[in-house]
């Protein structure tokens, strides 16, 4: 626990240097979050106006209300997803040139011992998913806990009675969202490890063809990436199937 801390503690010290764009993505994520609970809100009187005592006022006050509604969410949407995704991926740029540096800087008994692929995969794939973690994890997490507190309000607002027995059954839903968290992080470990097997080998074979093809170690060869792609294909599939239950 005090290990995953660390390192969220260490994303956020990269967040850093961004913070004026990290406010105005937060701004953003708070306009989407109110739009929510605000269209949330009008769907009692769209239903009793409109629908059931058929007011012919709201009809042209409703529908245009909610078109206008909804190009702010948009506009507010574009606006935090743009921001977010250039400081996860500015935050990656960096990323890789430290750890391009850090591989300049090593001794070649380090090159010698470790495979070159999985010095790739480090740089490639790792990188990629930590970018994940910046612009989308970070991103979601914000923005759904304002959603959340908008529509909460809300449903106290419309129903008290209803709201409190929502809030009792929710960390019954929220359990299997924390099991199934810690699985995606066990099959997106295994995943990288694949992948940066994947890379060694087709780094080995495409440098060592000569060899490969003197000794006619083709068959052998296209046999073995096979079994790994296959590997990477089934950890990912079980990344899909986790996210998706």
């Amino acid at each position: 626990m005090s290990y995953n801390r660390q390192l969220y503690l260490r994303l956020f010290q990269m967040i850093k240097p961004y913070w004026r764009r990290i406010i105005i993505a937060m701004l953003a994520m708070l306009g989407i979050s109110g739009i929510t609970a605000l269209i949330a809100f009008l769907i009692k009187p769209a239903l009793d106006d409109i629908f059931f005592a058929k007011n012919v006022e709201m009809l042209y006050i409703l529908p245009p209300l909610v078109i206008f509604l909804y190009f702010f969410k948009g506009l507010f949407f574009y606006t935090h997803e743009f921001m977010m995704n250039y400081v996860g991926g500015m935050i990656i740029t960096g990323m890789r040139d430290a750890l391009y540096r850090q591989y300049m800087a090593l001794p070649q008994l380090f090159f010698d011992r470790t495979a070159t692929g999985v010095l790739i995969s480090r740089v490639t794939y790792d990188v990629n998913i930590l970018q994940s973690s910046v612009s989308t994890v970070v991103t979601n997490l914000l923005k759904d806990i304002f959603t959340i507190i908008g529509l909460v309000a809300v449903i106290f607002y419309r129903e008290w009675r209803l709201a409190l027995i929502a809030i009792v059954v929710f960390p019954v839903a929220v359990w299997p969202i924390i099991k199934f968290g810690k699985r995606l992080r066990r099959i997106s470990t295994s995943s990288q490890v694949s992948m940066s097997r994947l890379n060694n080998q087709l780094q080995e074979t495409l440098v060592g063809s000569k060899i490969v093809k003197a000794f006619c170690r083709e068959d052998y060869e296209i046999d073995r990436f096979h079994r790994e792609n296959l590997e990477f294909f089934r950890l990912r599939m079980k990344n899909v199937y986790t996210r998706a239950i």
